[in-house]
């Protein structure tokens, strides 16, 4: 999947405390458009204040969360598979029986050979509709930016947004009220019919920026037509080594000081404002 462009998480050992294995999961689902359990012939590690292992833990976690966001999930059990003691028998039972355990999810009990199809089918992108000529927008529209920020970054933005909307662009920024599913819809909207993407990178995580550009390489599945005038990072305080030394080939990359100075996206905004032909 890596070697695909997929993103795999987790991307390091999940914490041996049950509690804080809860919350690295959660923000993983949070971040993640399918979910993929494995499961094999031992029942795994117990994390410190629980009695479920760690597998049968994101699993329960998973489904939660797709109750209420409806991410895909494939649940995966070699068909050789002979379960090493009573509680991984117990589960792979549970797995197969009861709907909660497997809300939302495909029960493969296959090879991976046979596996890896199912997977390829289920993240190739999602091919929408073209919107009809009739149905968009006029061209004298204002130019719109799409200003993709982490809710702590919401107060940070400011001098920024009042900057792009001073020089006469409309503005969308993500819904930061609304329940996951509207949220990633109306990013998905957003990435539509967006002009161009400035992505905050702020007091977010490195990771969290990884997404958001990996979504922006999904635009066409959400029927988007056209190309983006640009997309950019802005990267702003507080920084640390690796904000940086942060670099991409898929954005371009504008860096704030300590203090906002406009003078760094007047070479966006002309390109913008004077769209080649």
């Amino acid at each position: 999947m890596i070697g695909r462009g997929h993103r795999v998480v987790p991307d390091r050992p999940l914490p041996l405390l049950a509690n804080e294995a809860e919350s690295a999961v959660q923000a993983y689902l949070a971040e993640s458009d399918l979910s993929i359990h494995a499961f094999g012939r031992h029942y795994g590690v117990i994390p410190e204040g629980s009695e479920k292992s760690l597998a049968a833990l994101q699993n329960d976690l998973a489904s939660e969360h797709s109750k209420h966001t409806g991410l895909p999930r494939v649940i995966w059990i070699p068909d050789d598979v002979t379960p090493e003691d009573e509680r991984q028998e117990h589960l792979l039972h549970e797995l197969k029986t009861v709907p909660e355990c497997h809300r939302n999810a495909e029960i493969i009990v296959n090879t991976f050979q046979a596996l890896k199809p199912i997977l390829l089918e289920k993240l190739a992108p999602v091919e929408l509709p073209a919107i009809p000529e009739s149905e968009r927008e006029p061209q004298s529209r204002p130019r719109r930016i799409y200003l993709i920020c982490d809710p702590k970054d919401e107060e940070a933005i400011e001098p920024l947004e009042d900057y792009l909307f001073e020089q006469g662009f409309d503005l969308c920024l993500p819904d930061f009220e609304a329940d996951e599913a509207e949220a990633a819809q109306a990013h998905r909207d957003n990435l539509r019919d967006c002009d161009a993407v400035i992505i905050f990178y702020g007091a977010a995580r490195h990771s969290w920026v990884d997404v958001k550009l990996r979504n922006i390489l999904k635009m066409s599945g959400y029927g988007r037509e056209d190309e983006l005038a640009f997309n950019a990072i802005y990267i702003a305080p507080p920084f640390d080594r690796r904000k940086e030394r942060y670099r991409t080939h898929s954005a371009e990359i504008i860096r704030q000081e300590v203090e906002f100075d406009p003078s760094r996206l007047h070479s966006l905004i002309s390109r913008l404002k004077n769209p080649i032909a």
